[in-house]
Order: structure tokens, then sequence, then C-alpha cells
């Protein structure tokens, strides 16, 4: 094998140093350890590639850079101080790379949770006792959380127009469960007419929950999410935050009644007079929760400071107190959102309110149905009473009573089948009933609600019409006819026990 020359070359070979014009090649000296792109036919020496002895390497080429710009004499001068600085930043380097490995995963924005209303009646409000306003607002929701493990979830309040954070303690969520069931609140403020009026014109897309995120490495995040299924919960912020503003705004100032030839009804003219800055769109009555009350009159405009007549038809529901069905006031609807403007579109909870009368406004309700209601009041006493059905989860169980009606100068005892109420269902098996010298017999049903239940709302009454002999076919007297007697004393103390007893007359 042929000596190595110096530079990395091979020596040529014979018969090639004497003439460099052989095979037509023009040789020139610059070409030399060079690849002639020209002439790749050729006969190829591969040892003759980059066997230039004059070349610099590249590494004696940076040096040579180094040295002119006088990088190498600083380094050999400072040699401590150029080692502390590399070591330095190799530590800053691999610092920052652990750093960015390991870096606390932020909380993801928007919130992976999931907030639903869990029903209309999971809604309740909470009243001031002294005062019965409404000061606040309850509502059971189901939570689904997607956050990554670790992350806490709680729920800080409901929010929307007319609602503000509670006071007490915010509620934790359980991730691990899916629609974890749990309570949020929400104070109530109406007073302000500015919330008053973003509450009246809001709708479900306006109502939400602040949540509270806290990640294992301590972030923490308060943060509002849509309520899905909203729309009961707006509907009862309309409805208290108008209310409030009704109270303050409007005023009936007058009541009259006419009684109607040959029924049980009268006409009512109701004045309101408006003392608010605002216009008070769509004013007429409403049968949301006085069924018995049909409004006499279209729709109006109440503006600021002026007064209109509202008219509407009573259908007389007790002889014995004529004004009673108006002790609550009347229910009134107005049309601040534009889906209640619509021309006969149902009454709902959030368009309606109540106007109270007073012991003045009801006298002439009294009055106009004095002469109708002439007859005595039937009085119902149970004779027998029996338990028919023992007691389960929705009712303390059912009895079966025997009752004796006294109505003097009537001929017929007519009786509703009865509807459930707070006092359970007292239904009657027959009507009419006739009676004898004013006195008949009737049977009926009643199936008690639970205990705690009839102990609030008091025992049901016997909605009972009297027909006199010789009255014209529509003339029937109406009746809320409650019942009493010791028979039902004792029913009552086999079912719901002694505490109970203390309800019959």
């Amino acid at each position: 094998m042929p000596p190595v020359q110096p530079g990395g070359g091979a020596p040529p070979r014979a018969g090639t140093e004497a003439h460099p014009e052989q095979h037509g090649q023009h040789y020139d000296e610059r070409l030399e350890g060079r690849l002639d792109l020209d002439h790749l036919d050729a006969p190829l020496d591969l040892d003759v590639i980059g066997a230039d002895p004059e070349r610099p390497l590249l590494s004696e080429h940076l040096s040579r850079v180094l040295a002119e710009a006088g990088v190498s004499l600083l380094v050999r001068r400072h040699r401590t101080a150029v080692v502390a600085a590399s070591v330095v930043a190799a530590v800053v380097v691999a610092g920052t790379g652990t750093w960015w490995a390991s870096r606390p995963e932020p909380l993801p924005d928007p919130p992976r949770v999931r907030v639903t209303a869990s029903g209309s009646d999971q809604t309740e409000l909470a009243v001031d006792t002294s005062d019965g306003r409404v000061v606040g607002i309850t509502l059971d929701v189901g939570v689904a959380s997607r956050e990554r493990a670790g992350v806490a979830v709680q729920l800080v309040s409901l929010t929307g127009p007319g609602l503000s954070p509670p006071s007490g303690p915010v509620p934790a969520v359980d991730a691990t469960v899916p629609d974890f069931v749990a309570t949020v609140s929400a104070s109530l403020d109406c007073t302000d007419p500015w919330a008053v009026r973003a509450a009246l014109s809001a709708g479900s897309a306006d109502f939400g929950v602040v949540l509270r995120r806290r990640a294992p490495e301590g972030e923490v995040r308060d943060e509002q999410v849509g309520l899905i299924g909203a729309q009961h919960l707006a509907e009862v912020v309309r409805q208290t935050c108008l209310q409030v503003a009704a109270a303050r705004e409007l005023r009936a100032i007058s009541v009259t009644a006419a009684p109607l030839d040959g029924v049980a009804a009268a006409t009512l003219t109701i004045t309101v007079r408006n003392t608010g800055s605002r216009t008070w769109p769509g004013l007429r009555m409403s049968t949301r929760d006085l069924p018995w009350v049909v409004n006499a009159r279209p729709a109006t405009d109440l503006a600021a400071g002026s007064t209109v007549a509202l008219k509407a038809r009573l259908w007389l529901q007790d002889c014995a107190d004529p004004s009673a069905a108006l002790a609550e006031g009347l229910t009134l609807r107005t049309s601040f959102a534009a889906d209640d403007a619509v021309p006969g579109a149902a009454d709902n909870a959030g368009d309606t309110f109540s106007l109270p009368l007073g012991a003045a406004a009801l006298a002439p309700v009294s009055a106009a149905f004095s002469a109708f209601c002439s007859s005595a009041v039937p009085v119902a006493t149970v004779r027998q009473s029996a338990v028919a059905t023992g007691g389960s989860d929705a009712s303390a169980g059912t009895l079966e009573l025997t009752i004796d009606v006294a109505a003097q100068g009537a001929a017929i005892l007519e009786i509703d089948r009865g509807a459930t109420t707070a006092g359970g269902r007292l239904t009657p098996i027959e009507s009419p009933v006739p009676l004898v010298h004013g006195v008949g017999t009737l049977h009926a049903t009643w199936v008690l609600p639970r205990c705690a239940d009839l102990l609030a709302a008091g025992l049901p009454t016997l909605s009972v019409s009297l027909v006199t002999l010789g009255s014209p076919g529509g003339d029937r007297r109406p009746y809320l006819v409650p019942i009493s007697g010791e028979a039902l004393r004792d029913g009552l103390a086999e079912v719901c026990g002694d505490t109970a007893t203390v309800l019959v007359p």
C-alpha cells in the first residue's frame, strides 16, 4: 500500500503525474482534490478526493478565527470565570427544564363543570317572618364535574338580576359522583329600582351559578357558569321583584260591586293609581290564583301618575263571607317582558302580582251580596268516622265519614265533587241530597295529607249550594261549610294522635 501523503491524501498513481492533460482533461490546480462534475464518466480515483495538504481542517479554521478575535486569549486569561459561568449556565438550563416539566398545571378556562336545575319543585323562598318579605332563594341543582383529579369545586351562589351573594357556608361538590345534587342559594334584593327593572326583563339565560375552583397547587378561581333549566328560577325572581315594585307603586283607591240578577255573581270596578315613575304595560285582571274572578276589560297601559278602572266579574264562593275570596287581594297581570305581551298567552307566575284591597275596599263586595245571601248558614256535623286505609309516605290514611247537614229553609243540598287541597281531598259519595225540614245526611271519604301538613293547613270544607223551595233554576246560594263533631275528633286521634284534635272546632 503506498504511503499516505501529509494532509490525508494519497500519492499520485504511476503515469498520471507527468501528463496532466491525459484522457482529454485540462489539468487545473484549482480542481485539486475536488470532484469534476463535467467528467463523471471518466475513471475516478477516490484516493485523491480532498487530498489538499494546504487546506486547513474545520477545527483549525475555528481556532484561527477565535484567535484573531481575541476570544482564545480571553478564555486562557479568565479560565476560572469561564468555567464557573459555564457551570451556572448549565444549572440554569437544567433547572429551567426541570421546572417546565414539573410546573403547576393551570385550571382550564372555561370551567369543566355543568350545573342543571333539579326541577321547579326544588325552588324555595326564604321569608322574613317579621314582615313576610322574601329575602332569599335556594335551589337544588345537579353538578357534573370533569375537572382533573384533585381540583375541588364549590358552589358559591346563584347569580342574576335581583340576586346577590348570600352569607354562610359554601357547599362543596363531590366530583366523584356523577350529577351530584347540591343546594345553592342567593339573597334576593329588589329594593333598588334598577335591579327591579333588570329582573323584570330578565330571561333564563341571565341566571347562573358562581363556582369556586381550587387546584391542589393552590390556584383559586371564582367564575360564573350557566344554569341549565333556569326558567322557573327566572320566573320566581321576576314575580317576587314584581310584587315588591307593585307594593311600592300601585294603589287600589276604590272598589264598587254591582250584583247580577239571578246568578251568584257581581261586576267589580277597581280603580288603581300608579304612584311610580314608570308605565305599567298590559295591565288587567288575572285568573291564575283567583279562578272565580274573570277579566272584563282589555289590557291597558297605566302611565306614571295616572289612574285606570279595571273591570272584572266575581263569582260568589261563600255566602257566609262574600268578600273572603278577595281577602288576600286581587291578582293582576302586566307585560314587562315581550313574551308576556302575546295576545291570549296563558298567565304565568312571572307576570302576575297581588294587589291588596283592604277592609274599606271589601265592604262594598259584602254589601252587594247581602240580599242574595239571606238564608241561614248550613252546619255539617260528623256523626260517624271510621278508618278505611292506613297511612303512607304521602297520606296519614283515609277516613269514611257520615255527615248530618242542617240548612233551614233549603230543600236541596248540591255538593261539589271536591278537590285536593292542602287539607286533603274530601269527596262526597252522593249529590244532590234532599233535605227534610232542612236536615239531610250524606256520606264522604276523606283522604288525609301527612299529619304534619294537616296541622299546618287545617281541615277541608264542603263546597255546597243550597236550593230553596220555589227559587228560580239559577238561584243557588254557595257556601263553604266546615266539618266538626266528636266523631271527627275521634277519627283524627286514631290516625294522627291527640295533637290533631285541636283542629276540630
